[in-house]
């Protein structure tokens, strides 16, 4: 819980500006005897923290240009220290007085500035504790809206599904249609591989018979190149003695058919002769 009772030490407010102001330039001596400037800066400083345009703090605003209208060049440098110092109460932090801006004590400032500064701790303590949750809370909308959308989608699926039951009677009749189509054909092609197979039988029987000639055949041609084989080894290497021996055996021929002759002549003397003799 945040606690503004407490203040730093010196060396601590120093550590704590530097690590939430790492920009601005701020030293010890800065803390021990504070400056105006120093004081005001540091205060802008913090407001900026909180996301703040301070700019807006360097010009009067609209009532205040009403009330000060007469003597408003007078006023003319105390405006920012005034708004600065309005702007600092509506933290409800600390009390924080015209003097603190323009003529710091270093005790009270440090209380002061302590008490801010623990603030500006706790809040950031906080806004980590908060990001957990808003972080959650962002995951959680983030899963109803997706939510919603499966529950708009599931709901055009089921206006889309009762369109669609109210045609299933048509689709239903169009299916048996199909299927009393599909079932004829199956029929007939039922019919054709019956056919088909009885064609394929013959065929096959074919198939047989002609595998049975060829055998036949070939045992044939076997049988045939056995016998001209065996021919072929009776024939002599060489036709022209053949034919020599073919011309000495005619020639022979004639001589006995000549010496035939000739006995038959002398035969037929002979006979003659025994003829005549008788």
């Amino acid at each position: 819980m945040f606690n503004k009772a407490k203040a730093y030490s010196e060396n601590e407010l120093l550590d704590k500006l530097k690590y939430y102001c790492p920009d601005f330039s701020v030293h010890l001596q800065d803390i021990r005897n504070p400056t105006p400037e120093f004081v005001r800066e540091m205060y802008r400083r913090i407001l900026i923290e909180f996301n703040i345009d301070i700019s807006s703090l360097e010009q009067p605003h609209f009532s205040q240009m009403e009330n000060l209208s007469p003597f408003a060049e007078m006023y003319h440098d105390s405006i920012p220290v005034i708004n600065l110092m309005k702007a600092i109460r509506k933290l409800k932090i600390i009390d924080l007085g015209i003097s603190d801006l323009t003529d710091p004590a270093p005790k009270r400032n440090l209380e002061q500035m302590s008490t801010i500064m623990r603030f500006v701790e706790f809040c950031d303590e906080k806004i980590t504790e908060w990001n957990d949750k808003l972080n959650f809370v962002k995951n959680k909308r983030s899963r109803k809206k997706e939510l919603l959308k499966n529950i708009d989608q599931l709901k055009e699926e089921r206006n889309k599904y009762t369109l669609s039951k109210e045609n299933s009677i048509e689709e239903k009749l169009e299916l048996e249609k199909v299927y009393q189509i599909l079932t004829q054909e199956q029929a007939t092609v039922l019919n054709e591989k019956d056919t088909i197979l009885e064609k394929r039988n013959l065929l096959k029987a074919s198939i047989n018979e002609k595998e049975h000639q060829v055998e036949k055949l070939n045992q044939q041609l076997c049988e045939e190149e056995e016998l001209i084989k065996n021919t072929r080894e009776q024939i002599v290497a060489s036709p022209i003695s053949i034919v020599n021996d073919l011309k000495n055996m005619r020639m022979k021929q004639l001589d006995y058919s000549e010496e035939l002759q000739n006995l038959k002549d002398k035969l037929v003397s002979k006979k003659t002769n025994q003829c005549s003799n008788v």
